[in-house]
């Protein structure tokens, strides 16, 4: 009797990008962005809905993605540190901060084991999650397991440890800023935050919400460091500037 529940869907032998595109076309969706080539044994869409089932291939294989008009953009969340800042903000172009650092509960390594039915055999894959400031280490031992299908590729299994490696890291240090107007910050666009001592860097916008109060027209935006920037750093970049005729 097969276990596959009613109306869901099971895809084999392909690859990520060749699901992406057939939830694409299912959406009547164009595709367009960077898929890394990965190689998928067998992976089963249960019951969900195709949003929902895009959103888990993301996190597990590394990618993010989001619906602008009739285009669905799919990107490998290891190229969003290459896309150019949209904005800067720093302590004058803002109302509100909150930011949080959870490097102490970010655990120090993933697994990802497979079991191989032909070989009888059990894969292990590692991956460490990367502090986002130089020096910094998580203050736990603990290794995150995941038990992958059964027979997944040896570069499927690595592809889901860099990936949970990966969320584990980027989640280290997030926050929230509320700031006056700025209605072309939105998800997936990356900004400078400067003059924030320890939470200086390049973050990516996950969520940004528009609401109309006394002060005004606000946007609150989520974000998560992708890069920290010494301050620093700027300093002597700024100091150069001003020494060039």
């Amino acid at each position: 009797m097969s276990s596959v529940l009613p109306n869901s869907k099971v895809y084999k032998d392909t690859t990520l990008a060749d699901i992406v595109r057939t939830v694409a076309k299912r959406l009547n969706l164009s595709l367009t962005g960077q898929i890394r080539e990965i190689k998928i044994t067998t992976v089963t869409q249960y019951q969900e809905r195709d949003v929902e089932f895009l959103t888990r291939l993301g996190k597990t294989y590394g990618h993010s993605f989001k619906i602008v008009d009739k285009t669905l953009v799919f990107y490998d969340n290891e190229k969003l540190g290459e896309n150019e800042a949209v904005a800067v903000l720093d302590k004058t172009s803002v109302i509100d901060v909150r930011f949080r650092d959870v490097i102490k509960d970010t655990p120090s390594e993933v697994q990802v084991s497979t079991y191989n039915t032909q070989k009888k055999e059990t894969i292990t894959k590692t991956a460490k999650p990367k502090p986002k400031r130089k020096g910094a280490k998580p203050t736990t031992t603990d290794t995150l397991k995941i038990t992958a299908p059964n027979n997944a590729t040896d570069g499927e299994a690595q592809a889901m440890a860099n990936a949970h490696a990966q969320n584990q890291a980027d989640e280290q240090i997030a926050g929230e800023i509320e700031l006056v107007g700025n209605a072309m910050l939105v998800a997936g666009q990356t900004l400078l935050v400067n003059d924030f001592g320890k939470f200086s860097g390049k973050y990516l916008v996950k969520q940004a919400r528009r609401t109309l109060s006394n002060q005004g027209f606000l946007t609150t935006i989520e974000i998560k460091m992708l890069e920290y920037i010494d301050p620093k750093d700027n300093e002597t970049q700024e100091n150069t500037n001003e020494l060039r005729p």
